[in-house]
């Protein structure tokens, strides 16, 4: 035990007389358990690529159809640029822009450019339409993770309002489009069984310019220990 914390003391200087910078007592408090963890593989931070078999389908397009939108150009304010339902006048569209059943789909997606050009959408949205669409995964957890403390999904970006349940349970929403988020799945994550993720996307909305609808980044399913860093929780601020 004196030999490995030893080599943990080591590790933590050589990566001080590596870097520039003068660490505080707090950043070293956090920084240790990272070293701690490579002397204890079972605990390390595992991030799996999480975007082969996901099902989608689309239940709900309310730009279809004949609409009524506020013109929306390049020098529009982003909080002037947004169309929201309540502005869209929908009229019969004669079709349905897919089957109700889902379908199979590989992460990155965007539904949006699966459908059909409309010029009444207008060009800041590539006259392309959005809409309600739905994701789901059917999956079992790995047996690399299923002794991790901590169990989460994250999504590098969906474009936009976001709803995430696992097995029946909200994880959370997200309403922003560009940027990154995750949640906690270990509460409710079936470590033996299957599990069911499943993601609502609504981009009911037109912005400045094409935007594309869906998840249209990479997710990830992550296992950490008890102690671990949580995400994005490391970064630079510069004096």
């Amino acid at each position: 035990m004196k030999t490995q914390n030893t080599d943990i003391i080591n590790k933590v200087k050589a990566f001080i007389d590596s870097i520039d910078v003068r660490l505080s007592v707090t950043t070293l408090f956090f920084l240790f358990p990272c070293f701690y963890a490579s002397a204890k593989p079972q605990e390390c931070r595992q991030r799996l690529t999480f975007d082969q078999n996901w099902q989608f389908k689309l239940v709900e397009n309310k730009e279809a159809g004949t609409q009524k939108k506020t013109r929306v150009t390049d020098d529009t304010e982003p909080e002037q640029a947004q169309v929201t339902a309540s502005e869209i006048t929908n009229g019969n569209s004669g079709k349905q822009a897919f089957d109700k059943d889902f379908r199979n789909v590989t992460i990155p997606h965007d539904y949006s450019i699966e459908q059909d050009f409309q010029p009444q959408i207008g060009g800041s949205a590539g006259y392309l339409p959005g809409g309600l669409g739905i994701y789901q995964k059917e999956f079992v957890l790995p047996d690399s993770l299923r002794n991790y403390k901590k169990i989460s999904i994250t999504f590098d970006g969906v474009y936009h309002r976001a709803t995430v349940y696992l097995n029946g349970q909200k994880l959370g929403y997200h309403m922003y489009g560009y940027t990154g988020f995750s949640f906690d799945m270990t509460p409710y994550v079936n470590r033996e069984g299957k599990n069911v993720l499943r993601v609502e996307v609504n981009r009911e909305e037109q912005s400045r310019w094409y935007t594309g609808s869906g998840i249209y980044r990479h997710v990830w399913l992550e296992a950490t220990g008890s102690t671990h860093i949580r995400n994005n929780g490391v970064y630079v601020v510069a004096n």
